[in-house]
């Protein structure tokens, strides 16, 4: 895969950023003229033809700068669009077009005939004559030419050029919600010459194809630039305005909202970034790139302008505002084009098969792919073999029961008689602690190879892990621990012989974990505890628990704290287990009395637990990539879904595009080599996200039963039932499995918790003067 980006194209981005700073304001032609000098225009074009060189990653980044600068201006359409159409063939006359598009002397509009019932082309002795109105082409009112999609009456595709001064045309230019000058103009009889047509047939299905994704490619850009710019402009009005004698941004409401706008935002950078990885990809994938990217933006789009105006107020209102710009880009990228519901209803069809469902953004080289031009998913060829030797091994290890275990488990951990074996094999074959150092235990697989082991192990069925000792902490036990208790501890996790369960939350401390008031007590050579600890995952069946307790009531909260391990067969501890709203008995209460625990059991420096805590955490709310499961989880829903049910194809697609873009997310916080994808905020935010997108797939799983819902299997864990047909298995579980999901925004710290977090890091967090 190349994601990230080289440092040639670093060097440009800022070079351009400080260049479109300085352009003029308000006049279009001296704007394009600007970007002529400066050879955005030339993007695409080979350097013997006047051109900037360069290929459609740069192309991505201009689109995304001129969307953040927020400039309108015929650059999708005529550097995108015509000069790739145009790229494609070798005549004389091409050339001079491509140095004219260079030179900024010639701005092209794209004419999509497909969509506009009332225009025809009919092929004649004399060329190509065109009937009919066309109306709203974009960038239509700045064109000095038009290049057309269009298709005859015998159903062969061409491609057309045509001067805007050609006899019989007449364009009106029409102004355009976001200040950009689109076109209706009418063909009255327009004869083109044989040489206009730049293609047809196979060719010109190939370029145009390639061309109108190039353009959409950077119509996304452009859109999620602007959203960027909305959260922008409404993170420095909430720190700068002020109500009841305090910034806005001292309201914890407000510093949520912007949070997830935030988010969102980011969110709509990585469906971007899709569309540009795959915009070049094979006809099925890049459909599915574009469709997805665009129904992603444009719902973010949606949101976050809202937001937008709503907490600048009365000024967010106004015409004035430099809001504006932005809030009607975004409206006009979702209402131009085929428009959101039509790429709704290509991603559904496409997303219908649950194979594409379930498969990996990043994927196997096609027959003669040629990625060379940039960004791709496309994974070399060392990452291939290993997935498929991933998948293989799944393939052979998995058994009937263990699979059957992991369709039906309903809980945030299957039970142990499920995960447990599973373990096992993972372990005998070296593969247990991908996330581990080699020297701790762990595979030394890149990041990219430990993604594509969770994809392979979740697509071929396999059960989840019980994580809490294996992801939380054995990287606590290594950062913290001494040797002794590394050698004493890390064997049995690795394994699978010690099973953990995680001692924070009690009674009147869950998400205000400082409040906790579990005591232990020094005497001699052990602690004393005395508490309860509650919502204790699997603790019924753990060998173990790692937990927090009080040392110290001096000082502030937080320093009061020891991290302990403990051994639950200890005596003094007892356990009573809770029945969940899915009817699983997964969490319970834990009772200390009088437990005494050596003291050689602490982990850290006494009082010094918080510190501990807080590393644990980006490792229970990130720590591992989390769309395999997701995306197996998505799998199973989509095929549970009967065809043709509209409403429920509208809601597959959206929670499609949001699984792609989170996907994506993660693949380019792989991408980045500095710390910036790392720490407490990339946690909580894919945390946040993820807790929120599998809730939106088990909550389309369970819509799409009707009244079949209402049936409520009593008996748990559903694998221990009598074995049914297949079908009906999946169905049983759809239900519990969505309760369950609401637990997902609740532990580890809850969404309010995570945007919290997030809101400090965009500097929204204050108070009262």
């Amino acid at each position: 895969m190349k994601l990230a980006p080289t440092p040639e194209q670093s060097a440009f981005e800022e070079g351009l950023r400080r260049a479109l700073a300085a352009l003029p304001a308000g006049d279009a032609a001296a704007q394009w003229r600007c970007l002529a000098d400066l050879g955005v225009t030339g993007l695409g074009i080979a350097e013997d033809l006047g051109g900037s060189g360069g290929g459609r990653d740069e192309i991505a980044l201009a689109a995304r700068l001129l969307g953040e600068a927020g400039l309108r201006t015929p650059y999708a359409g005529t550097v995108a669009f015509a000069a790739s159409v145009l790229a494609q063939g070798a005549r004389s006359d091409r050339a001079e077009l491509l140095r004219g598009i260079a030179a900024g002397a010639l701005r092209v509009a794209p004419v999509v005939a497909e969509w506009q019932p009332d225009f025809t082309m009919k092929r004649t002795e004399a060329g190509y004559r065109l009937s009919g109105k066309l109306t709203l082409v974009p960038g239509g009112g700045w064109a000095d030419a038009f290049l057309i999609d269009a298709i005859d009456v015998a159903g062969t595709r061409v491609a057309l050029w045509m001067p805007a001064d050609t006899p019989g045309l007449s364009v009106q230019p029409v102004s355009v919600v976001d200040g950009s000058l689109a076109a209706d103009f009418v063909c009255a009889g327009v004869v083109l010459p044989p040489t206009s047509c730049l293609a047809e047939g196979a060719e010109a299905v190939a370029a145009l194809d390639g061309a109108a994704a190039l353009h959409q490619m950077v119509r996304t850009w452009e859109a999620a630039a602007a959203i960027g710019e909305l959260v922008r402009m409404t993170c420095d009005h909430v720190r700068t305005r002020e109500q009841f004698g305090q910034p806005l941004s001292g309201f914890q409401l407000i510093q949520h909202r912007v949070a997830r706008m935030s988010v969102l935002a980011t969110e709509a950078r990585a469906a971007a970034a899709y569309a540009q990885a795959e915009c070049a990809a094979a006809p099925r994938r890049r459909d599915r790139a574009l469709s997805s990217a665009f129904v992603r933006v444009a719902e973010i789009g949606d949101h976050v302008a809202r937001e937008a105006v709503q907490l600048h107020g009365a000024i967010g209102f106004t015409e004035e505002c430099g809001l504006s710009r932005p809030f009607k880009a975004v409206f006009a990228f979702a209402h131009e084009g085929h428009g959101l519901a039509w790429h709704k209803r290509r991603l559904a069809a496409i997303i219908r098969d649950t194979d594409e469902a379930g498969r990996a953004l990043a994927c196997a080289p096609e027959p003669g792919q040629d990625d060379a031009d940039g960004m791709s998913l496309t994974l070399a060829p060392e990452d291939e073999a290993f997935r498929r030797d991933v998948a293989a091994f799944v393939a052979e290890a998995m058994d009937s029961d263990l699979r059957r275990g992991a369709r039906l488990a309903v809980g945030v951990f299957p039970e142990p008689d499920v995960a447990g074996p599973w373990h096992r094999k993972l372990y005998e074959q070296g593969w247990i602690a991908p996330y581990l150092p080699r020297e701790a235990g762990g595979t030394g697989w890149t990041p990219v190879q430990a993604y594509l082991f969770e994809h392979a192990c979740a697509r071929g069925g396999a059960p989840s892990l019980q994580l809490q000792g294996l992801r939380m902490l054995a990287p606590v036990l290594l950062h913290y621990g001494t040797p002794e208790q590394i050698a004493r501890y890390l064997p049995g996790i690795l394994s699978g012989d010690d099973l953990w369960c995680q001692g924070y939350s009690e009674p009147g401390a869950g998400s205000d974990l400082a409040a906790l008031r579990t005591r232990a007590v020094a005497d001699g050579a052990d602690y004393v505890i005395n508490g309860s600890k509650i919502w204790t995952t699997q603790a019924q069946h753990a060998s173990h628990m790692f937990a927090l307790v009080r040392t110290s009531q001096e000082g502030r909260r937080q320093e009061g704290i020891s991290f302990l391990l403990i051994d639950m067969a200890t005596p003094g501890i007892e356990i009573r287990p809770i029945r969940t709203l899915a009817g699983e008995l997964e969490f319970n209460e834990v009772f200390f009395d009088n437990v005494r625990v050596p003291q050689v059991n602490l982990l850290g420096a006494e009082n010094g637990g918080w510190e501990c805590a807080k590393y644990l955490l980006d490792f229970e709310r990130g720590g591992s990539t989390v769309s395999g499961p997701l995306r197996a989880y998505f799998a199973r829903a989509v095929g549970t879904l009967e065809d043709g049910d509209d409403t429920l194809d509208d809601r597959l697609a959206s929670v499609a595009a949001a699984l792609d873009a989170l996907e994506m997310g993660e693949l380019l916080a792989m991408a980045q080599t500095d710390s910036a994808a790392s720490g407490h905020v990339a946690a909580s935010a894919l945390k946040l996200r993820m807790a929120e997108v599998r809730q939106q797939i088990g909550a389309l799983a369970a819509d799409g039963l009707g009244r079949d819902a209402l049936r409520w299997p009593a008996a748990r864990p559903l694998h221990h039932q009598p074995v049914q047909a297949l079908a009906e298995e999946q169905r049983v579980a759809i239900v519990p499995n969505h309760f369950n999901d609401l637990a997902y925004s609740i532990f580890a710290g809850s969404s309010e918790i995570q945007l919290s977090i997030i809101a400090s890091a965009l500097s929204l967090r204050g108070g009262r003067k």
